[in-house]
C-alpha cells in the first residue's frame, strides 16, 4: 500500500495521466514539434548559453541527469555549439565543486564522500589525470562528490579539467 493507495488505484491514476496527455489538448503543448520550437525560441536570446553553461552547477549538486540539460543545448543551439556550452558548463561545475573540496574541512568531506573515499583518493593521488578521466567515465561516486575529493586531496586543477573533459566525453557525445 502505497501512501495509502492500493497498487490499483495507482496504476489507475498512472493510466488516467497518460489518458490526459495522450487524448487532450495538452497532447499538443508536449509534442515533440513544440517543444523544439521552444528550444530554438530559448536559444536565441543572448543570455541562453550563460543560463545552460551555469546550469550544470547547481544540477549536479542536487543530481539532476546532466543529459536532460545537454540535449536541451543540442536542441536549442544546434550540435556544435550545444556540445560546446555543454562541456563547458560540465567542466564549470567540476571546477566549482573542485574549489568547494579544496575549502571544506577533512571530516566534512569523509561524510559526504562515504565509505569510497580512501580508494578514491589513493587513486587520485597516484594517477591523477588518468583517475579523473576514469572516475568521470565509469562514475563510482556522484559528479559532485567526485570534484569535491579531487579539491580535498590537492589534485592540480588541469587534470580535473582535462580528465572530467576526456571522461565526459563519451556520455556528452552520445547525448
Amino acid at each position: 500500500d502505497w501512501w495509502g493507495f492500493g497498487k490499483l488505484n495507482v496504476c489507475a491514476a498512472i493510466g488516467a495521466l497518460a489518458a490526459l496527455w495522450r487524448f487532450t489538448p495538452l497532447a499538443e503543448i508536449a509534442s515533440a514539434e513544440q517543444v523544439v520550437g521552444w528550444a530554438k525560441d530559448f536559444g536565441a536570446a543572448w543570455w541562453a548559453p550563460l543560463l545552460i553553461m551555469a546550469a550544470y552547477t547547481p544540477a549536479c549538486f542536487v543530481m539532476f541527469p546532466r543529459p536532460v540539460i545537454t540535449l536541451a543545448s543540442v536542441m536549442a543551439f544546434g550540435p556544435w555549439l550545444g556540445f560546446v556550452y555543454s562541456m563547458s558548463g560540465i567542466i564549470g561545475a567540476a571546477v566549482v565543486t573542485y574549489i568547494a573540496g579544496r575549502r571544506m574541512r577533512r571530516d566534512t568531506v569523509r561524510r559526504l564522500a562515504g565509505p569510497k573515499i580512501e580508494r578514491m583518493v589513493d587513486v587520485l593521488r597516484k594517477h591523477g589525470l588518468l583517475a579523473m578521466s576514469l572516475l568521470r567515465l565509469v562514475p563510482i561516486a556522484p559528479f559532485f562528490v567526485v570534484g569535491i575529493v579531487a579539491g580535498a586531496v590537492r589534485l592540480k586543477l588541469w587534470h580535473l579539467a582535462a580528465g572530467t573533459f576526456i571522461g565526459m566525453l563519451p556520455g556528452t557525445l552520445a547525448a
